[in-house]
Formats: C-alpha cells, sequence, structure tokens
C-alpha cells in the first residue's frame, strides 16, 4: 500500500493506494499482450478479493455480522459512507476488463472498494449452500427406495436450482423416515422371530 500524502479522498482522508506487481515471460503466444500493456490499451483491471471485515466508515459496524442502517453513497453528520475492506483473506482473480467497476482502476490502480463484492460474497455464499443441500440429498438418498446410484443423484442435484434442491432434500428427508420406521419393524420382526420370507 502506498500512501500520497499530496492527494486527499472523497472523504477528505489521505489517499493510498494498491500497488501489485506481476510478471510474465515474453513468449510468442502473448506478445500482443505485452505489447498492448505497454501501449497502454490493456490498462482496466479487476480483482476479485475475500476479506475479513467490511467496515462502515461512519459507525465502524461489519456488514458480515449484521451491519447498520448506513447506506454506501449517503452522508451522516457530513460524513460519507463507504465499506472499508478489512483483512484481507484471499485475492483469487485479476483480471483485464473494458470497463472497471471502480474508478481509474488499472494497471496502476488507485486504492479502491470494488463495487461488486457484495455480490461476490452472495454468490460464493450460495454456492456453498448449494453444495451443503446436494451433499444433503446424496446422503438422504440411500436411505430411499427407489434405490438410485449416487451418479444419477448427482446428475440430478447439477440440474435443481437452490430452491428445487431445498424441496427435493425435504420429501427425501421425510421419505427416509418412513422408510426408518419400516425397517425398524423388519428388523424387530427378524429379531423376533416373526420374520417370513
Amino acid at each position: 500500500v502506498e500512501t500520497l500524502p499530496e492527494k486527499t479522498t472523497t472523504d477528505g482522508e489521505v489517499y493510498r493506494r494498491l500497488m501489485a506487481k506481476a510478471y510474465m515471460v515474453r513468449t510468442a503466444s502473448n506478445g500482443d499482450l505485452i505489447s498492448e500493456i505497454q501501449g497502454g490499451i490493456k490498462k482496466e483491471v479487476s480483482v476479485s478479493c475475500t476479506m475479513g471485515k467490511k467496515l462502515c466508515s461512519v459507525c465502524g459496524a461489519d456488514m458480515y455480522k449484521g451491519g447498520c442502517d448506513h447506506e454506501k453513497g449517503g452522508e451522516y453528520g457530513g460524513k460519507l459512507c463507504y465499506h472499508i475492506l478489512d483483512e484481507p483473506l484471499d485475492a483469487y482473480e485479476w483480471s483485464f476488463v473494458a470497463v472497471p467497476a471502480q474508478v481509474n482502476a488499472g494497471v496502476t490502480k488507485r486504492f479502491a472498494l470494488r463495487e461488486k463484492q457484495e455480490s461476490t460474497d452472495k454468490s460464493y455464499e450460495l454456492a456453498l449452500a448449494r453444495e451443503a443441500f446436494e451433499k444433503d440429498v446424496l446422503r438422504l438418498s440411500y436411505f430411499c427406495k427407489p434405490f438410485m446410484s449416487a451418479k444419477r443423484v448427482k446428475e440430478l442435484a447439477e440440474l435443481m436450482t437452490v430452491t428445487e434442491l431445498i424441496d427435493f432434500r425435504g420429501r427425501l428427508e421425510k421419505q427416509a423416515a418412513e422408510n426408518e420406521e419400516v425397517y425398524k419393524a423388519e428388523r424387530e420382526s427378524f429379531i423376533t422371530g416373526d420374520y417370513k420370507m
């Protein structure tokens, strides 16, 4: 992080920018890309990252832990509201884009919060939830009749929306519970000698 004391941000704080350095070996396949970077054609960039905290600039509330009622871009008591990304955990994508989400984002990028961080976080959380529901559906399918192969259950689950997965999981839970009662009765009959073949 570089501090530029002669510049200030919109809300009057000292201007800081995040500088990242990358290198690539000159090869025939990437020669055009290197020329476009050096010529200023490829300039705007986007960086996707995961942060441990996203704090309100007005009150300090963590958006990941319930947040607050302040809205980004609004002014409260003369103070601009924005989200401060804190405790970086991962930067998992860096790419050139036609139009950056952040003003002046570029190869020499000014310090800025990524505008689409919220949608990235929500997409990640939705993907984790989907994965959990798919695992539940697969686990529950083993207790249901008629039996389907794990491969077939996975294929079906991948075609479903999250809402459909939740509904399907509920139906499988109900069927698994009903089958559990049947299995218990069969076990008890077998143990007591009432079981007939």
